[in-house]
């Protein structure tokens, strides 16, 4: 709580709503409070004014505090009550990053964040707020916090403006059409509309153009439910479940590099999303602050450009994983050029392309996050590029290799992985495997398992894996995150049932592996099965929309040949050679 009654958080916490439930830890509760105005750029936002339940708390300025100042965050991390208590963690300032494309400085703090923490206050040791948490880095074990004193001038101006900024991208939830038709000027371009109604709420819809076009429907947590495109020229036609009373986005698009006429029609209202980052004509030595406004936004920009001029383009953002593209109308797959993570940045998710003109005219400038997710802003950076700059060669050709590559992970990947085992290790036929896939708690969670076994010393290894949709994702992670080695023993002693007649479980622990995938998490049980003392090690870790999982079961004392971390390692190396193919 600020000054006036509001409330400072971020605006990835608040959007897409433009009024929110506010609580405080005595209890006390407000309805319905306004999003006063939010700037997604430097991720803030302003709610209220709700009346003072306490002493507004003054921004201070912590840039001078020498690194290894102690430091406390609090916040709500993983909370699901209505009416939870804060946490608080205690860490470091371990040093000190800047973000100079938008003027903010952030603290790196080793107190522990997780997801949920967002908006949360980092003090010092006098309670005085010297940054607000917001940003986690990719292996959850340290925080990224900004700094009070450069995001205090951006709070008084949106305090201020009261939501007349130009970042200020809130939807308006009291309009909407059941028919809506426009036209869509570019390929790139793409008509947006929320779609807000009641959970168990059936949206039907239809989509009809005078080009082949599509209709995606992503949540707001930019998870995609459904893509319809089934046929060309002719109406497309879909139907979802809102499952959360949240907003949903339809996001049209046409197949055509010239203007498209299309209609769209639904059973409940189509409220506009707009993007005033479409078409807007950029200026070399000038940047740009831009928004991905839902989940799936694609952001066309223009650049006029002499034949022969070259220029470094550069998007950097400290939420997303921007992903940038040139091109121009009429270009062919090797004349478009893209880039992922060139420009580095926070956390290597920048992107820059360095680009020769190959001819004088106006050129697109494409702005996506890689991940389809929102809000988030960015800052679009163009310069004059030297001669001896060398050019992005990256483009949508270079992909083609891959087109008739397998598309899907399967157990053919499971075989290539046990492939390198010593050759003392032999198949189990795939009987053996469902009983074993239950025995150890895997029934129903992993699409396959493959099993070798070893003789002298006798060893078991399995591997298994799962495609998750995007909608699992976090719902895995999340699960993961609170599983502990008694979920895992419990698990195991319910499958040992169908496996051995007597199991006796004398000890579980967790495993210390090194970080595998973006997720890990392993542990170890000691057992009793059948006379014969046992142990056996799990890890269970997730690559992308991959969840593999690596188990070895070895008498006691005996030395295993290969360990359950070396297994998941090698399972590991061939779901990135997987992702990064396809």
């Amino acid at each position: 709580m600020i000054d006036g009654g509001y409330v400072l958080t971020n605006a990835h916490v608040v959007w897409p709503y433009n009024t929110a439930r506010v609580v405080f830890d005595n209890g006390q509760e407000f309805r319905n409070v306004p999003v006063v105005a939010q700037d997604v750029v430097t991720d803030l936002a302003i709610l209220g004014p709700v009346s003072p339940i306490a002493a507004a708390l003054h921004l201070a300025d912590g840039e001078n505090l020498p690194i290894g100042t102690e430091t406390y965050l609090i916040g709500y991390p993983a909370e699901t009550e209505a009416f939870p208590q804060p946490t608080i963690t205690r860490g470091l300032i371990s040093r000190v990053r800047e973000w100079e494309p938008a003027g903010v400085t952030y603290f790196q703090t080793d107190a522990t964040i997780g997801s949920g923490q967002s908006g949360g206050a980092l003090v010092n040791d006098n309670g005085e707020v010297i940054g607000i948490s917001g940003i986690v880095n990719y292996d959850g074990n340290f925080a990224v916090v900004a700094s009070a004193a450069d995001i205090s001038p951006v709070v008084d101006r949106l305090i201020v403006d009261k939501g007349s900024s130009e970042r200020d991208r809130r939807i308006r939830y009291d309009q909407g059409r059941y028919r809506v038709e426009a036209s869509l000027r570019t390929y790139w371009s793409q008509g947006v509309y929320a779609i807000n109604e009641p959970a168990g709420t059936q949206i039907d819809f239809e989509l009809s153009s005078n080009a082949d076009g599509g209709i995606s429907v992503r949540d707001s947590y930019g998870w995609e439910l459904l893509s319809v495109n089934d046929s060309v020229g002719d109406a497309e036609h879909g139907s979802f479940v809102v499952e959360y009373g949240a907003p949903y986005f339809l996001i049209a698009w046409v197949d055509s590099q010239v203007s498209a006429d299309f209609s769209l029609t639904s059973n409940h209202r189509l409220i506009p999303v707009q993007d005033p980052d479409d078409g807007v004509v950029l200026e070399i030595d000038k940047s740009y602050h831009g928004n991905i406004d839902f989940p799936g936004d694609t952001d066309y920009l223009h650049v006029n450009l002499q034949r022969g001029e070259r220029v470094s383009i550069g998007a950097s953002s400290t939420l997303l994983d921007m992903y940038l593209t040139i091109a121009f109308i009429g270009a062919e797959d090797h004349e478009v050029v893209v880039d992922d993570n060139s420009g580095l940045g926070f956390f290597g998710a920048d992107a820059n392309i360095v680009f020769e003109a190959p001819f004088t005219g106006s050129y697109f400038v494409v702005v996506q996050d890689y991940n389809g997710l929102a809000p988030g802003g960015y800052v679009l950076d163009l310069q004059p590029a030297a001669r001896s700059d060398p050019l992005t060669t990256t483009t949508w050709g270079t992909y083609s290799n891959f087109a008739d590559e397998e598309r899907d992970f399967g157990a053919e990947h499971l075989v290539q992985t046990l492939s390198e085992l010593p050759r003392s290790f032999q198949h189990v036929d795939s009987v053996e495997t469902e009983s074993s896939m239950d025995a150890i708690g895997l029934g129903g969670l992993y699409s396959a398992l493959e099993i070798r076994v070893s003789e002298n010393p006798f060893e078991m290894v399995m591997v298994a894996y799962n495609t998750l949709a995007e909608n699992e994702i976090g719902l895995f992670d999340l699960s993961v995150a609170n599983q502990d080695v008694d979920d895992i023993t419990r698990e195991f002693l319910y499958g040992a049932e169908s496996w051995t007649q007597n199991v006796v479980v004398h000890d579980t622990r967790l495993l210390q592996v090194d970080r595998i995938g973006d997720l890990t998490f392993g542990s170890t049980i000691d057992a009793t099965m059948d006379g014969l003392e046992t142990t056996m090690d799990s890890i269970v870790f997730r690559r992308g929309y991959l969840v593999g999982y690596a188990w070895t079961y070895v008498a006691t004392g005996e030395n295993p040949i290969v360990s359950a971390e070396e297994i998941a390692i090698m399972l590991d190396t061939t779901m990135q050679e997987f992702i990064f193919a396809k």
